[in-house]
């Protein structure tokens, strides 16, 4: 794929004069350099998209009723802090879709195209503050976070100045 299609997944590239193309996330250290290749008859630049994916530590899932290739953070961590939930990824993560369940004492939280990892099968914690329980289960593309309140609580998704964590 293009260097430029990777900016979608919040992967920054510069390309030197020797056609090396340097790729990076804006919140950590880790970065890749690639050589970029041209394809006969196809005007630009381009890099191998799978390997930059997963050398970030996201996974790519290739639908072929589709056609389409599917480039997803993996979680990373979730932590709590009193109330906080911070929610890491190895890359950007978008604001979750959120359903309230049991009288809002219990929160679904979707991430879309997100894939659990090794979350899925570890136990959360230690839990705090008004959080019971949690845990992360795979739905479809989309990763789950599932928390247990002891009381309902006004919340709020808040993206930090990392964009591969969410509070």
């Amino acid at each position: 794929g293009s260097p430029e299609s990777l900016e979608k997944v919040g992967i920054h590239y510069s390309i030197g004069a020797d056609d090396r193309v340097t790729l990076s996330l804006p919140d950590n250290d880790v970065f890749q350099r690639v050589v970029s290749r041209s394809i006969p008859g196809v005007r630009g630049q381009f890099v191998p998209v799978i390997e930059i994916i997963e050398g970030f530590g996201g996974r790519v899932q290739w639908d072929s009723a589709t056609g389409t290739l599917h480039l997803l953070p993996v979680l990373t961590g979730i932590r709590f802090d009193g109330d906080q939930v911070l929610v890491k990824s190895s890359l950007p993560l978008g604001k979750p879709r959120v359903t309230k369940q049991d009288d809002g004492t219990r929160l679904i939280f979707d991430f879309e195209g997100t894939d659990v990892g090794e979350l899925g099968t570890q136990k959360l914690g230690p839990v705090q503050g008004n959080v019971n329980g949690a845990k992360v289960v795979q739905n479809g593309l989309n990763a789950r976070l599932i928390l247990s309140l002891a009381k309902a609580i006004r919340y709020a998704a808040n993206a930090s100045e990392m964009p591969t964590q969410l509070a």
